[in-house]
């Protein structure tokens, strides 16, 4: 009798066992089903994304645009006495490796001061249009001295490149999409559609270390999230990420939006874009703003705008090195001592 009970007991518990594996079989199938269906959707979906990102920088590269913004900034908080708010004009153009960036403020004095700083290739200058005589600012060739290069090289970073971050639908974090998503420092975490106030846009979830050359700044951007908006040529449509610096301890919580509404299809430069960073750090809390808002101007820009003579203002005439003002001379020179060595030699031979 006890040994019947005991088999009928671990009859019951084999069965049990059976039905608990069957389960477990079930939502494993289910569970691996599920996933691979998800991946064939992630690899789909990233298979699209590349094939945008391959020609978005020859795009960029072709783009030309001549686009006026203003800029209003605020700024609030620990350190910081009331609210503070300034209004700016910038005006930006572009033409293959040509740029011009003008900014409309007033000084400290309150003084509107108007100044065009301008990279054509062959040289580099700024002119101060804030009078009705313009001034020369400076003016620098290009491709003779590296400090000089690397000077105008920064100055298109800052007063050209940086503000262009922030309206064209091609950039964010300082770079072009597909430079950014080939850097190696930039790992993508996860990528998967969405649906944004009845839109299907397309989500990136990243991480991103980085270092800031400038000031020897070791940094982290955790959290991260694009997304992209595949109806529009791929354009950023937002982005959020926190910066946390490994040098002072900084963080911040980064915000950008994006709209895009200028009228032209294909363009990839919004028509409002706002930036805000909060602090994080309990010792120090702050917000600043940037509210773009985007006017565009032209299509085409002719390369004549980017040279001296279109302001009025004579082209350069930089000193020359001993062979380039004199090669052409020392060839001709030695071309005739050629014939005439040639002319004496055939007559001695006679």
């Amino acid at each position: 009798m006890r040994e019947r009970k005991s088999m009928s007991l671990s009859m019951k518990a084999a069965r049990n066992v059976c039905f608990i594996g069957f389960i477990a079989f079930f939502l494993s199938v289910g569970q691996f089903a599920s996933c691979a269906v998800a991946s064939d959707d992630d690899a789909a979906l990233k298979t699209e994304l590349m094939a945008a990102l391959a020609s978005m920088k020859s795009k960029y590269e072709q783009l030309q645009f001549n686009i006026r913004c203003s800029l209003e900034d605020s700024s609030s908080g620990d350190g910081i006495s009331g609210e503070r708010r300034r209004k700016t004009e910038r005006e930006f153009a572009r033409n293959e490796d040509c740029f011009i960036a003008i900014r409309e403020a007033e000084n400290s004095k309150g003084v509107l001061t108007n100044i065009l700083k301008c990279s054509n290739g062959s040289y580099a200058f700024a002119i101060d249009r804030s009078t009705n005589s313009p001034t020369l600012v400076y003016l620098e060739r290009l491709g003779v001295d590296s400090a000089i290069d690397e000077r105008a090289a920064d100055q298109k970073k800052n007063e050209f490149d940086a503000p262009i971050n922030d309206v064209c639908g091609y950039m964010i974090l300082g770079e072009l999409l597909p430079e950014l998503f080939s850097n190696p420092n930039f790992s993508l975490k996860k990528l998967a559609k969405r649906e944004v106030l009845g839109k299907a846009m397309v989500e990136i979830e990243f991480e991103y270390n980085g270092y800031d050359a400038e000031h020897n700044d070791k940094y982290q951007l955790t959290d991260g999230k694009i997304v992209l908006d595949p109806t529009n040529d791929w354009v950023v449509a937002s982005a959020n990420w926190v910066f946390e610096s490994s040098t002072d301890g900084m963080k911040n919580k980064i915000t950008e939006q994006r709209q895009y509404n200028l009228g032209r299809e294909g363009c990839p430069i919004a028509s409002k874009s706002i930036t805000k960073v909060e602090s994080l750090n309990k010792d120090r809390r702050y917000v600043t703003e940037n509210n773009w808002t985007i006017e565009w101007k032209r299509q085409e820009v002719p390369k004549e705008e980017f040279f001296l003579t279109f302001y009025g203002l004579p082209e350069p005439q930089f000193d020359r090195s001993f062979l380039e003002k004199w090669s052409w001379w020392l060839i001709g020179g030695i071309v005739f001592l050629a014939t005439g060595c040639w002319l004496t030699m055939r007559r001695s031979t006679k």
